[in-house]
């Protein structure tokens, strides 16, 4: 990288002396500006950031001196090569006590000139690596800094979790996630639109200006964290007693900064969930719970609005069981794994039909048993993608009730439940076709299920299972009877004897056709024979 250079003279011919005496290409040098005082000379290094200035002392307007104190309360650093036609020892002494590079006296002497600007381009040099070790250092540290946030956030949301043991003082919490809390109160936020619904899954722009009201608002009252993912945007507050009228009032402001950004978007839904304050970090999870709860209270206070747990806390409790009893939840397991339509359906009915009777009872548990489910059923299956626990999630985040809530799930479950039996389906049905393609064109062979489940490198207990659940029937059933139906057509449209129509058909031993014959059919070959010819 080249080094820029400005000179600074009242008198052109030391402008052009300098010009012609600097060895500019051999020191990778290139003058960027020439000015004529002091006072051009500060607009252009404010503007140009220079790395090497070449100035004189006695200059119009501004001074040289005056000049390089003005560049130094700007904080804008430069390395200063002063040259004077003035011996004096004062205005050497001010140069140095200012930090200048050196001090060089005129008439110039070409080979002094390119020695101190060559020792400058070396001290400009040890300042970029300094300052690339420095921008490095300050990049890890900003990494380190957010990997410790994340796992802050990890912990403080992660459902039934004892938060006590890492967040036991302000101070370790500081010390273990690079936090800054230090005041004495500390409150959880939980946040949410229906924008994500609104604009497909490409709302982060609006999360960006979620976050940025969060810090513009909470950043002047006091130390806050925010974050934002799939399932909503949760705060920490941590605040002192003289500041939490202004908390509270930050909430509120924080509400109508948002909600006015339907100007841009247009109408959408939010609520913010705000949990009770507390005055230890050890119950920082009890604080989120709450505002989780509170944030679920839109589902009995209905509307966009601030609910407080304090207006959710009394209403009436119940558990999961409430809602689906053990033997239940058996039955349902049971009826996943076999993709038992019927049966899902029938269950996630009585469910919702318990959910009506505690259409207005207590968030929280709503959000429990809610999480169960998709915990224990969504999660559960392996094929479960992403984008279909996003789905899952945001049909929790967006229902009007409890029971309508447990209606979309069921048939947004039910939905990638089908998808995914149709894609078994379709996986395990490619073998079965060309099992039973080959089986028509080679009945008259003997054929082993063996020798199918290796010509489909399958193990034979996994082809035997794929096959039944295809045809619903065994494998050995079903080539009997495709070696029966040929047996049948060649009985009545040839006159071959019954014994070659066996060995036609796979069976070399033609007593034991007959009896397989009567055993499907209830009669003989050679009945059948008479009786259809």
């Amino acid at each position: 990288m080249k080094y820029r250079v400005i000179i600074i003279d009242d008198e052109v011919k030391i402008i052009q002396l300098i010009t012609q005496l600097v060895h500019w290409q051999e020191l990778d040098m290139e003058i960027v500006a020439v000015c004529n005082d002091g006072d051009e000379a500060l607009q252009c290094i404010a503007a140009l950031r220079p790395d090497i200035v070449l100035t004189d002392i006695k200059m119009p307007v501004v001074d040289g001196i005056s000049m390089i104190e003005k560049v130094q309360e700007m904080e804008i650093h430069t390395n200063f090569i002063v040259i004077s036609g003035y011996k004096h020892f004062e205005y050497a002494r001010n140069a140095i006590q200012l930090g200048v590079v050196d001090y060089l006296l005129k008439p110039l002497d070409e080979r002094q000139l390119n020695r101190v600007l060559d020792k400058t381009c070396r001290k400009v040099d040890e300042e970029r690596r300094q300052v690339e070790k420095l921008e490095k250092l300050e990049e890890y540290q900003n990494l380190e800094k957010q990997k410790s946030i994340k796992k802050f956030w990890e912990i403080l949301l992660q459902n039934g979790t004892d938060k006590s043991d890492f967040f036991k003082s302000s101070q370790q919490c500081n010390e273990t996630f690079q936090t800054t809390f230090s005041s004495e109160f500390y409150r959880c936020i939980d946040l949410s639109t229906n924008m994500d619904s609104l604009l497909g899954g490409a709302a982060s722009l609006f999360e960006e200006k979620m976050v940025e009201s969060c810090g513009h608002i909470f950043g002047a009252i006091c130390t806050h964290l925010v974050v934002t993912g799939v399932d909503g945007t949760y705060l920490v507050l941590n605040y002192e007693k003289q500041q939490q009228d202004a908390v509270r009032r930050g909430i509120s402001a924080l509400y109508y900064s948002i909600k006015n950004l339907e100007e841009i978007y247009g109408n959408f839904q939010i609520n913010i969930g705000v949990g009770g304050e507390v005055s230890v970090p050890a119950m920082l999870g009890e604080s989120m719970r709450q505002a989780k709860a509170a944030w679920w209270g839109r589902l009995v206070l209905l509307g966009d609005r601030i609910i407080d747990y304090a207006l959710i806390e009394d209403r009436q409790h119940f558990t999961i069981r409430d809602i689906l009893t053990a033997e239940e939840e058996l039955e349902l397991n049971n009826a996943i794994r076999a993709f038992q339509f019927g049966e899902i359906g029938g269950i996630f009915k009585k469910m919702t039909e318990r959910a009506q009777r505690y259409l207005n009872g207590y968030p929280g548990n709503m959000q429990e048993v809610m999480e169960y489910l998709f915990g224990k059923f969504a999660l559960a299956r392996k094929e479960c993608s992403m984008a279909e626990q996003r789905r899952l999630l945001l049909v929790m985040r967006n229902s009007r009730n409890f029971p309508i809530m447990m209606k979309e799930f069921y048939l947004c479950f039910s939905e990638q439940l089908h998808s995914q039996y149709d894609e078994i389906k379709s996986r395990m049905g490619r073998p079965i076709e060309e099992t039973k393609t080959y089986l028509k064109e080679h009945y008259g062979e003997q054929i082993s299920m063996e020798e199918m489940a290796g010509r489909n490198n399958l193990s034979v207990s996994y082809f035997c299972k794929l096959f039944k659940m295809e045809m619903h029937m065994g494998f050995m059933e079903y080539l009997t009877k495709i070696r029966m139906d040929e047996a049948r057509r060649l009985l009545v449209e040839t006159n071959d004897a019954i014994k070659v129509i066996a060995t036609r058909v796979g069976y070399f031993d033609d007593k034991y056709f007959s009896k397989t014959f009567k055993k499907q059919l209830g009669i003989s070959p050679k009945e059948y024979r008479k009786l259809y010819s």
